[in-house]
């Protein structure tokens, strides 16, 4: 064999162990039920104010607190039952609008959420911030009521029924904050909910703590 040839054999030996490596990854990677990639949002997970571990039996009654991940000093308590909004809207985002993934609440268990605090005892899953290159579709003018709804900033709610019995204005829709209020938005203002909840598996809570979250 020439020196060549023994580079190439080398070379060939190297590619063909990082794409075996690759495969390993892929084929060891977090799923879920439904065989979707189960990645935890870093930027979700980093503008969340409130992380906790929570038992969830259905997405429409409050939960059980089962333990806080951040931040250390907190007034929820392990055992406690707090209500959480958009619970039943997490789902994974999909590239294209006319896909609908299943959602992430598959039964009865154990939660990683996201939460931030709309309001005194008001709970809300934590949106996902948009950034260059994501962001959720835009609301059309057929949107029905109760849609759950959020802006660039991250303002969210749902949207109202028209008082009159009438289809939305073209131009606008009434919103009910999650603070309690209501305010018109115009269309191109919101956008459907980015929201993820997680199963509170090993893989799962290791991704969270990779994040790296401080006080």
């Amino acid at each position: 064999m020439t020196a060549t040839q023994g580079r190439f054999v080398v070379v060939l030996a190297v590619y063909l162990a990082w794409l075996s490596y690759l495969s390993w990854q892929v084929w060891k990677r977090p799923v879920t039920d439904t065989g979707l990639p189960l990645v935890v949002s870093r930027p979700q997970i980093l503008t969340s104010q409130i992380d906790i571990i929570a038992r969830i039996e259905d997405p429409e009654q409050p939960v059980t607190v089962e333990e806080v991940l951040y931040p250390a000093e907190t007034s929820l308590q392990p055992g406690e039952r707090i209500s959480v909004a958009f619970l039943s809207e997490c789902r994974p985002i999909l590239p294209r609008v006319d896909m609908v993934a299943p959602a992430d609440y598959s039964g009865p268990g154990r939660y990683l959420l996201p939460l931030r605090q709309a309001a005194p005892g008001k709970y809300e899953v934590a949106v996902i911030p948009f950034s260059p290159g994501f962001r959720t579709a835009l609301v059309s003018k057929s949107v029905a009521p109760g849609t759950a709804v959020m802006t660039a900033t991250g303002t969210t709610g749902r949207i109202l029924p028209s008082t009159d019995g009438k289809p939305a204005p073209m131009d606008g829709v009434r919103v009910q904050l999650i603070s309690g209020s209501e305010k018109e938005f115009y269309l191109g203002e919101l956008h459907h909910l980015a929201a993820r909840i997680y199963p509170a598996t090993r893989e799962v809570l290791a991704q969270y703590h990779q994040i790296g979250k401080e006080d």
